[in-house]
């Protein structure tokens, strides 16, 4: 009950905060949501290069991703899904800890992964439902998932001698295919457009589902990480200072942008 009253709490915030962003959002088009250090969740409004923050839409937040169309929410106990305003639809109960995020093609929620308990949850258009037992990934460090369709899903993982890409099956839990990802250095993040987001030297890399590769001309900071804010937009955040940035992964228009900052 008590988690069910924080869940309640959480959800009812959200609804508000992102109805009073939709009463103020007139003009500029939207780019998406982005998480800052403190936890918040803001909208991204604007174009290219000239980008306004709004005010925190949602507080106290693990982990989230928007793909445009959706996004997802992680709290100290809850799993939320919200609409492309920002206005929460679902919710249920979620193991503690961090959470990732795997979309299907067209946006809509697919997939959770808490690897605080290895255990995915599975989108069925209504709701989040626990799958089945994925201990196999207990002592895996996975950096990424995506949703190969309800039964099956990609996910990366980092070992020792460098990232590889596994197939789990989601019914059992059981890791079915690997391959190693040469080359792929970690943050990598699997988008819903079945891109491969990588870091290298000279900045970001975007592979694309036939194998094509963009390399986008950034300096990243020393520590960064990847997430999914909009529709072909992506978060860099770097650990070190909390500073924001943004990539555009769209084919041709590919480009990496500082975020104004977060004002609290």
């Amino acid at each position: 009950m008590k988690e069910f009253a924080k869940f309640s709490a959480f959800l009812a915030f959200l609804s508000m905060a992102a109805a009073a962003w939709a009463q103020t959002a007139l003009a500029p088009p939207q780019v998406g949501f982005i998480q800052d250090g403190h936890g918040q969740i803001h909208p991204v409004n604007g174009v290219a290069g000239n980008f306004l923050l709004g005010g925190p839409a949602a507080t106290k937040v693990l982990s989230a991703a928007f793909s445009g169309s959706f996004g997802l929410l992680k709290s100290s106990s809850a799993l939320l899904v919200t609409d492309s305003r920002g206005h929460a639809i679902a919710g249920v109960d979620a193991p503690p800890g961090l959470a990732l995020f795997a979309f299907s093609a067209d946006g809509s929620p697919a997939l959770a992964y808490f690897p605080q308990t290895a255990s995915f949850r599975v989108w069925d258009g209504h709701t989040f439902q626990a799958s089945g037992d994925s201990s196999a990934l207990a002592k895996q460090a996975v950096l990424s998932i995506a949703a190969l369709n309800s039964a099956a899903a990609t996910i990366i993982v980092q070992r020792p001698d460098g990232l590889f890409q596994l197939g789990v099956q989601l019914s059992t839990g059981a890791v079915v295919s690997q391959m190693s990802l040469p080359g792929v250095s970690a943050p990598a993040l699997l988008v819903a457009n079945g891109a491969l987001v990588y870091r290298d030297a000279q900045g970001v890399v975007v592979r694309r589902p036939n194998g094509a590769e963009n390399h986008i001309a950034a300096h990243l900071p020393a520590s960064v990480a990847f997430s999914q804010m909009g529709q072909a937009w992506l978060q860099v955040t770097d650990l070190g200072t909390g500073r924001l940035y943004a990539v555009s992964i769209q084919p041709g228009s590919e480009h990496y942008y500082t975020l104004p900052e977060v004002r609290q």
